[in-house]
């Protein structure tokens, strides 16, 4: 029995699957990744656009480099991968953890017909919220100075987490139960260099959950997994899921 199917007979027999997801799940699509193999940033000039100071330095700057963002996603879908995982969530319960912002893991699984949690954990570039009273907005209007909460009169901002701000503490809640009620993780393209979220796989380690993750090289991860499937997710997951049986 060679790896592959080693981690499919793991699968079949799961009681549920946590997936924690990474950008390299959506790189095939082109969407840019973040950080290389080393774990330097790839595009350093974009860092001071993922800082909380810089949006309270200059919010107008901040929200226009959003609008670019956020349009380039209207160029971009699902790839293998996306669909691999909307597959996989059809045949087990999976609960995904992802840090992506992009939106295509979504798509996919509506485009499969599928009804799987999604915990978003860094947010979602879809989707408006206020600064002040967290109210959201889904009117996909353009950010900026003048676009202001219906309920408050506050700026409305990207519903992402910057760096200098926590984390929604209830989805960290309820990633761990998810993950607690799970017998599997698969840990797909994430360096496991972004904290808090990235201490999520290293606590199913902990747990003794069956740990699998597909890279295209070693991460933060690699040492406490009990596989590792090397290569872009676009090919190892369709590949994983040919193993389990899945069309």
């Amino acid at each position: 029995m060679d790896v592959l199917e080693q981690v499919a007979e793991r699968i079949k027999s799961a009681r549920g699957i946590f997936v924690f997801i990474g950008s390299g799940l959506s790189a095939a699509s082109g969407v840019p990744l973040y950080r290389d193999e080393e774990g330097k940033y790839i595009h350093p000039e974009v860092l001071p656009y993922t800082q909380r100071k810089t949006f309270d330095e200059d919010p107008a700057r901040m929200l226009a480099w959003y609008n670019q963002k956020r349009a380039s996603l209207d160029r971009v879908w699902p790839n293998g991968a996306h669909y691999a995982l909307a597959k996989l969530a059809a045949f087990k319960p999976c609960v995904f953890a992802t840090q992506n912002v992009d939106g295509l893991l979504e798509q996919a699984l509506e485009h499969e017909d599928v009804d799987a949690e999604v915990l978003r954990l860094h947010g979602s570039l879809r989707i408006s919220r206020c600064d002040a009273c967290k109210t959201r907005d889904y009117s996909n209007a353009e950010w900026g100075l003048e676009n202001r909460c219906q309920r408050c009169g506050e700026l409305l901002r990207p519903d992402v987490v910057w760096f200098g701000e926590p984390l929604p503490r209830g989805l960290v809640d309820a990633a761990t139960e998810a993950l607690l009620e799970s017998s599997v993780c698969l840990i797909v393209g994430s360096s496991g260099l972004v904290f808090p979220a990235a201490e999520l796989p290293s606590y199913a380690s902990e747990r003794g959950l069956y740990v699998v993750e597909v890279n295209t090289h070693e991460s933060h991860f690699s040492a406490d997994a009990d596989v590792f499937l090397k290569g872009p997710a676009e090919e190892v997951l369709p590949a994983l899921n040919e193993a389990i049986g899945l069309l």
